[in-house]
């Protein structure tokens, strides 16, 4: 317990140590830090460097200022799929919250970019999901179409069957058919059973069927797989969380918490403060006061966040801290 109690209380920028000491743009972006790959991103012009400048305007919600940059970098760069993937959901987003007046021609123009990006790249995966996605939930006074929905379904399930159970089960939500979601994930996975994404769903589903342990079971597949790190670190942060939930793998969820919160140290991402307090929770479960209150301390309150704010005063009267 010595042990563990000293690798919880080392400071989380050691998490650095190994990088270059310029980190790139994206290890940057995967660390969310979203200020510095906007700050480095100026001088360079190239498709890849732009698109994470433009994912770092909409992770700050300044979904005008991503636009700009996508219309002109789009000029510059027409062939580029990821490009007119970011546009089409920025565009499909912007519609959502702008004026009911540029709605539908905001949505109308998403759509067309997410169809272009397709066209480019049949394979850009997340282009084909975003838009089955928009298919299934916008209005018709929008150009929501089930019809539409299926039709994409079953193109993309040529192309991937994987990929097409993901849109499926889309489709399937969509229907409030959860338990028949579940069951094609089951089924798939007896195929392709080291399938990431497949196990993402299916732990994110029976998440929210309270079936803890069985999601825990998917995520912690997950970390065992090479995959990239924004996918790896949501699966860390699920590990934790359900550890907490199942009551369960104590030691397992530190173990992914300490790492996620090691990795996003002194980032923008949203998730950290709830990492936190979840790391703090299993903390107390196994009796390690000391590091519980090392975490606890730099928490900070969240007051727009109600089931946030309960724990937080939860856990400062745990500690018996003022």
């Amino acid at each position: 317990m010595n042990t563990l109690l000293t690798l919880l209380c080392l400071s989380s920028t050691l998490a650095m140590a190994d990088d270059a000491a310029m980190p790139s743009l994206q290890q940057l972006f995967d660390r969310a830090q979203y200020q510095q790959v906007l700050q480095h991103s100026h001088a360079k012009h190239d498709a890849d460097s732009m698109a994470l400048r433009v994912q770092s305007l909409i992770q700050q919600q300044q979904r005008d200022e991503a636009q700009n940059l996508l219309d002109a970098a789009l000029l510059q760069f027409p062939q580029q799929s990821e490009l007119y993937y970011l546009s089409g959901i920025n565009l499909i987003a912007l519609a959502g919250t702008g004026s009911v007046f540029n709605a539908r021609g905001r949505a109308t123009r998403g759509i067309e970019m997410l169809q272009q990006a397709i066209n480019i790249d049949p394979g850009h995966f997340a282009a084909q999901q975003a838009l089955i996605q928009f298919y299934l939930v916008a209005p018709a006074s929008a150009g929501g179409s089930e019809e539409l929905a299926r039709q994409h379904i079953a193109q993309l399930t040529e192309i991937d069957v994987a990929q097409g159970v993901l849109a499926e089960v889309q489709l399937l939500l969509h229907e409030n058919q959860m338990a028949k979601a579940v069951k094609l994930l089951d089924k798939q996975l007896q195929l392709t059973p080291l399938h990431p994404e497949l196990l993402m769903r299916r732990g994110a589903l029976l998440s929210r069927q309270n079936i803890f342990q069985l999601a825990l079971d998917d995520f912690q597949q997950v970390i065992q797989l090479d995959v990239p790190v924004a996918q790896r670190y949501q699966a860390l942060f699920q590990i934790g969380r359900l550890a907490v939930l199942s009551e369960t793998d104590y030691i397992a969820g530190i173990s992914a918490l300490t790492e996620y919160l090691t990795f996003f140290a002194d980032s923008e991402q949203s998730r950290l403060p709830w990492a936190r307090l979840r790391l703090v929770q299993l903390l107390l479960l196994t009796d390690n006061h000391a590091a519980a209150k090392h975490w606890f301390t730099d928490s900070p309150l969240r007051p727009d966040d109600a089931d946030y704010t309960a724990l937080h005063q939860q856990l400062q009267s745990q500690l018996q801290l003022q």
